[in-house]
C-alpha cells in the first residue's frame, strides 16, 4: 500500500473549505420585494437612496439606465436618455418636488441655449439633439416631484402643479371660455402617471 502523502491532503482540504465557504459578493441590483417599505419611516428618510425608473423586461432584478440617486440634505441625480441631470429638491407633506438645475455639469438653461446654437448652424446631429432635447423637456415636465406608489415601496413621479380646486380641469369658465390652466395640470397628471414607477436599487445575492 502506497504512502499517503498528507501534505497534499492538507492542500486539497483548504481549497474544499475555501470553495465551500467563498460566496459571490452581492451585487447592485432592484430590491424588488425585499425592498423596505415606508411605513412610519418619515419620508425624507425614505426617499433617500439609488432607484431605477422600472427594469430591464429581461431580468426584472436589473436596473434600466434611467436612475435617479436622492440624497439627504436635498440633493439629486438623475440619469436620463443618457444625459445627466443634477438639482435640488424640497420635501412638502409627502412629496418631494424637484429642481433640475444642471445637465451634463452644466447650469440647465445655459446648456439648451447652447444645444440650440449648434442647432442653428445646420449641423444633422446638432439639429437632432436639439429636436432630442426638447423632447425630453416635456418629458420632465411630467417629473416635477416624486411621491410614495400604492405599494408603499416605489416612488412616482407626479406633476407639482395640481389642477385648481375652483373648476373643473377643462371645464367652460363664466365667459364659455376653456380653463386652459387646469386642462394642462390635469394632462401633465396624466402624462406623469404614465412614467413607470421608480424602484429601489440595493445589494442582492449575486446568483
Amino acid at each position: 500500500m502506497g504512502r499517503i502523502n498528507f501534505s497534499h491532503v492538507a492542500v486539497l482540504s483548504v481549497l474544499l473549505v475555501g470553495l465551500v465557504g467563498c460566496k459571490p459578493k452581492p451585487i447592485e441590483g432592484i430590491l424588488g420585494d425585499a425592498a423596505p417599505a415606508v411605513g412610519t419611516t418619515p419620508f425624507e428618510q425614505f426617499i433617500v437612496g439609488k432607484w431605477s425608473q422600472g427594469s430591464k423586461p429581461s431580468d426584472p432584478k436589473k436596473p434600466t439606465g434611467t436612475i435617479m440617486d436622492i440624497q439627504a440634505g436635498g440633493r439629486f441625480s438623475f440619469t436620463y436618455s443618457g444625459r445627466k441631470f443634477e438639482g435640488g429638491y424640497t420635501v412638502q407633506g409627502q412629496k418631494a418636488v424637484l429642481q433640475f438645475q444642471l445637465l451634463d455639469g452644466q447650469p440647465l438653461d445655459l446648456a439648451m441655449k447652447d444645444i440650440a446654437k449648434r442647432a442653428e448652424g445646420g449641423g444633422q446631429a446638432a439639429i437632432a439633439e436639439d429636436i432630442f432635447m426638447d423632447w425630453i423637456q416635456k418629458d420632465l415636465r411630467a417629473m416635477e416631484a416624486v411621491e410614495v406608489g400604492e405599494d408603499g415601496k416605489t416612488l412616482e413621479f407626479t406633476s407639482a402643479r395640481p389642477a385648481p380646486p375652483t373648476a373643473a380641469p377643462g371645464a367652460a369658465g363664466a365667459g364659455g371660455e376653456m380653463d386652459m390652466g387646469g386642462m394642462q395640470a390635469e394632462l401633465e397628471k396624466i402624462s406623469a402617471s404614465m412614467n413607470p414607477p421608480l424602484l429601489r436599487i440595493g445589494l442582492i445575492p449575486n446568483e
